[in-house]
């Protein structure tokens, strides 16, 4: 799978630009298909009735491109420079499960298929809060490191979740609360042991042990149980639009 830009041969990255750049003001599409030692890109005619705004790929295009080898991505360009992924894109990759590469601005992203933010059942290290969380701001076009852990229990007496923040490169702690924030809680320790995402507008998304992942009100409960703020140095406000395109087509 491709799960970064560096996975895909240089060739394939100059024509996938390249094509970006003769296509415009029309998005482009096509596909990234895994041959016997390379990458080959696969332009596909983009048959949307608005191209300039969406895009989409022909059965006969997609038969073509599956013909040459195993299909390991779609492209296509978002040529008035939306960093992230649209509602629509996030709803046409669920269905295909594949990574997309996105063509903006010059540059290129790749966006894993990952699970959609809101309805995931629980499991640990596996589909929990640290996930979510990481999922979310990959959907934005930052990539978090990892949370390494062992269980629950083991993790709540080390102070793992804390001392991810503390010791990050990429989070400071907030003294106040902005959208894209993650607040950290605590319930029946003095440790923390769950970590949310700040919404704005008085609104979370969390996945608790035992719950369903949900976006729900940052009520009183919650504030009481409040540990710390920490803020992503790379954030923008702009990219809470990826998360809030994810969240209007998920459960």
């Amino acid at each position: 799978m491709i799960e970064k830009i560096d996975d895909l041969d240089n060739r394939a990255k100059d024509e996938i630009l390249q094509a970006a750049r003769e296509c415009y003001p029309n998005e482009m599409c096509g596909f990234v298909v895994q041959l016997a030692v390379s990458h080959k890109f696969v332009l596909c005619n983009n048959v949307a009735d608005n191209p300039q705004q969406t895009f989409d790929i022909s059965a006969d295009d997609f038969i073509r491109a599956n013909a040459m080898g195993e299909i390991f991505a779609v492209v296509h360009s978002h040529p008035n420079g939306e960093p992230f992924l649209s509602g629509a894109d996030r709803q046409c990759q669920m269905g295909v499960c594949l990574p997309w590469v996105l063509a903006v601005s010059g540059s290129l992203k790749v966006f894993r298929p990952v699970p959609h933010l809101r309805g995931r059942e629980f499991v640990y290290d596996e589909a929990d809060c640290c996930r979510l969380i990481q999922d979310a701001y990959h959907l934005c076009g930052l990539d978090l490191p990892d949370c390494p852990r062992l269980d629950i229990d083991a993790d709540v007496k080390q102070q793992t979740l804390l001392r991810y923040f503390e010791q990050s490169d990429v989070f400071e702690r907030a003294h106040d609360l902005q959208a894209g924030d993650v607040i950290l809680t605590q319930s029946g320790s003095n440790t923390p042991e769950h970590a949310m995402l700040y919404l704005g507008d008085g609104e979370m998304l969390h996945h608790a042990n035992g719950h369903l992942s949900r976006r729900e009100p940052y009520h009183s409960y919650w504030q009481k149980c409040t540990h710390s703020v920490w803020r992503n140095k790379k954030w923008q406000p702009e990219m809470m639009a990826a998360i809030f395109n994810d969240l209007l087509h998920s459960n």
